[in-house]
Order: C-alpha cells, then structure tokens, then sequence
C-alpha cells in the first residue's frame, strides 16, 4: 500500500497491559495490523477477521481452537 498524501502515517506503537499480559499495536489501518503479544499468563483471544497470520516468536505454549489442544513454539506461524 502506497500513501502518497502528505498526512503523517501513525508510527508510535500502542501498549496495553491486559490481564498480565502486554499488548503492542505497532501499526494499523483499513488493509492490515501488525501486532505483538507478551503472553504471561493465560488468556482469550478472539480473532478480529476471517484472516490472521500468527508468528511465534519466542517460547512455547498451547493454545485451544474449537476445544481442540494444540502445542505452539518458536517459530511456528497459524
């Protein structure tokens, strides 16, 4: 996505502590949202649209999609 209007994109990422748990929004807008979750604790999700890209990027841990267990890791993305 190319803006080439003279409006200043918004660049200073957005931190949440939710439940234990640090929420970043780095960048958002009507095409995507690039997001990072610090997950301490557990917690639920509800995913936002018919697509997400999760990356993992440190760590491991399960998480449950339709009551269904599933093992997570660095460097597995869903």
């Amino acid at each position: 996505v190319i803006d080439i209007s003279n409006r200043q994109p918004n660049t200073s990422p957005l931190t949440k502590e939710i439940d234990g748990n640090t929420y970043t929004q780095f960048v958002a807008n009507e095409f995507f949202t690039v997001e990072k979750w610090t997950i301490n604790h557990k917690m639920q999700w509800d995913k936002p649209h018919a697509y997400c890209l999760v990356s993992v990027i440190d760590g491991e841990g399960k998480i449950l999609i339709d009551d269904k267990p599933y093992d997570i890791k660095k460097g597995m993305h869903f």
